[in-house]
C-alpha cells in the first residue's frame, strides 16, 4: 500500500484522526515555529523510526549486556562528543535528569542550579535547591554570586542548564570552582547539542562530570535523551537507569538515534549549524531594529531572548502571535535582586526556520513581521501578517533537502534493499504533502 492509498484508507477508517492529521500538516506547513524544542526529524531517522523495526518490541539492556543498535548508538555518541561513557536508552530529557538525580544524590542533599533549572523535574524527590544567575551585561555567569552560593550551601551538585541564556561560558572555570568545593558538575546542553556536535560551540564534556541533552530538536533524531559521564560515575548511573525502569527501548528508536549521531558528524550538519547561528543573529538584529529589546544584545547560538513588557501575560502573548502565524514559547527570567521570575521574555529559536531552508534575509523579514505583530491588537492587521508569513513559507519544505547528506546515495544506510528508499522519499517530497511526516 503506497502513501496515497494509505491516506485514503485512513480517511475512510477514521475521519476524526485524519482531519486532525490534516490540520497538523497545515499548521506545520504554513505557520512558523520559533520554539526551541520544535524541529523536524532527519528523514533518515524518521524513516527508521517508522520502519519495520517498530514491530520489534525492545532491544534489551543490562549493565553487562546490550543490543546491536544500542552499541552502535553508544559508539557514535562517544566518538561525536569525545566522552568517556554514554547512556543512550532514555526516552526523554526529563527521564534522563531524574536518573542523574537519583544516581548521584540522597534525599535532602543541597543542589546549586543556574536559574533554578531542573528543579521542575524533581516532583516526589527531596533536595534543597539554591540558585545562581547570569551577568547579562557581560554575557556570562555571575561568578561572584556562584562563589557566595557555593560557600553558603555547600552543594553536592552544581547544575548549569542555560535554557534561556544564549551565550557560551567557560566551563573549565566552572568545573574548577565546582570541584574545588567538593561538588560534581552537571551541564545540560539542551538545544545547543547540535552546535556542540558540529564544533560550533565549546563542548563541556571534558570539564563536566555529567552532560545531558535531548536527542530530538537540535540533533534532529528521535525523541529521547543521552547521558554522558566520567568513567568513575558510569556504573552508578547505569544502575540507576535499570532501577528506574529504563531497561529496554524499541529498536526503531535506537536505530534512528544511531543514524542521527552519524549525520551529526557529516559536513552538511556543520553547514546547517553555521546557518542556524547566522539566522539567529539576523533575527536578533531585525527585532532590535524594529524596537524589540534583546537580552544580552545578541546570541552565540540558536536562541534569541526577546524582552516583553513586565506586565505582559505570557499565555496571551503566545495566543496573540499564533494568530499572526507564529508558534512561540514564553518564559520568565529571574529578577537578579529578588531571585523571582519577574521578566517575561520570548525564547525564539532559529533551529526550525533553518531546517526549512530560511536564510538571513528571510529571518530579517520574520523579525520585522514578529515585531509588527507584537505592536498591533487589531485582528485584521494580525491576519495580514499571518498571510505574509504563510506566503514566505509557501515553498518551504518541512525538512530541506539542502541539509540531507548524500541523498543521491541512500545505500549508505539502506544498501538499496527497501523499495521505499531514501531516494524515493526525497524525490517525491514536493508531490506528497504528507510524505515526510510518515517517514
Amino acid at each position: 500500500m503506497d502513501r496515497e492509498e494509505l491516506l485514503s484508507t485512513l480517511k475512510k477508517l477514521d475521519e476524526e484522526v485524519f482531519a486532525e492529521f490534516q490540520d497538523e500538516v497545515e499548521e506545520q506547513r504554513f505557520t512558523l515555529s520559533l520554539i526551541p524544542t520544535v524541529n523536524a526529524e532527519s528523514p533518515f531517522a524518521a524513516y527508521l523510526e517508522g520502519s519495520i523495526l517498530a514491530n520489534v518490541s525492545t532491544d534489551y539492556h543490562g549493565i553487562s549486556r546490550t543490543g546491536r543498535f544500542e552499541r552502535m548508538a553508544v559508539e557514535r555518541a562517544l566518538k561525536c562528543f569525545h566522552a568517556e561513557h554514554a547512556i543512550v536508552r532514555l526516552d526523554s530529557i526529563s527521564a534522563a535528569s531524574r536518573v542523574v538525580f537519583k544516581a548521584l544524590l540522597k534525599s535532602g542533599n543541597p543542589v546549586l542550579s543556574f536559574n533554578g533549572r531542573k528543579q521542575e523535574l524533581c516532583h516526589g524527590l527531596s533536595y534543597r535547591f539554591a540558585i545562581f544567575g547570569a551577568d547579562w551585561e557581560n554575557r556570562d555567569i555571575n561568578w561572584q554570586e556562584l562563589d557566595e552560593q557555593i560557600a553558603r550551601h555547600q552543594p553536592k551538585i552544581v547544575i548549569f542548564s542555560p535554557t534561556s541564556f544564549p551565550f557560551a561560558i567557560e566551563t573549565k572555570r566552572l568545573a574548577k570552582v565546582t570541584h574545588d568545593a567538593g561538588a560534581l558538575l552537571w551541564v545540560d546542553i539542551g538545544q545547543n547539542v547540535g552546535l556542540v556536535a558540529a564544533g560550533l560551540m565549546p563542548s563541556p564534556v571534558d570539564d563536566a562530570d555529567v552532560v545531558t541533552f535531548p536527542t530530538n530538536d537540535s540533533l534532529q533524531g528521535p525523541e529521547g535523551a543521552i547521558i554522558l559521564c566520567k568513567k568513575e560515575l558510569a556504573e552508578t548511573i547505569e544502575r540507576a537507569v535499570i532501577d528506574n525502569g529504563h531497561s529496554a527501548l524499541h529498536k526503531n528508536r535506537l536505530a534512528a538515534l544511531a543514524v542521527a549521531l552519524r549525520e551529526a558528524s557529516e559536513p552538511s550538519f556543520r553547514y546547517y549549524g553555521q546557518q542556524v547561528i547566522a539566522n539567529a543573529r539576523a533575527l536578533s538584529k531585525a527585532l532590535q531594529e524594529n524596537g524589540i529589546s534583546i537580552w544580552g544584545n545578541g546570541t552565540d547560538c540558536h536562541l534569541v531572548v526577546a524582552a516583553l513588557p513586565k506586565d505582559a501575560d505570557p499565555q496571551q502573548i503566545e495566543q496573540h502571535l499564533h494568530r499572526a502565524g507564529f508558534l512561540v514559547k514564553t518564559a520568565r527570567l529571574p529578577d537578579e535582586e529578588e531571585r523571582k521570575p519577574a521578566h517575561p521574555v520570548l525564547r525564539l529559536s532559529s533551529l526550525n526556520p533553518t531546517t526549512r531552508s530560511l536564510k538571513e534575509k528571510d529571518m530579517e523579514k520574520i523579525g520585522q513581521l514578529l515585531a509588527a505583530a507584537l505592536n498591533v491588537d487589531d485582528p485584521a492587521a494580525l491576519e495580514v501578517i499571518r498571510k505574509k508569513v504563510s506566503s514566505l513559507l509557501m515553498d518551504k519544505p518541512i525538512y530541506s533537502e539542502e541539509w540531507v547528506e548524500s541523498i543521491a546515495k541512500p545505500d549508505i544506510f539502506f544498501n538499496g534493499a527497501d523499495e521505499l528508499s531514501v531516494r524515493n522519499i526525497a524525490s517525491n517530497e514536493k508531490k506528497h504533502l504528507f510524505g515526510r511526516l510518515f517517514h
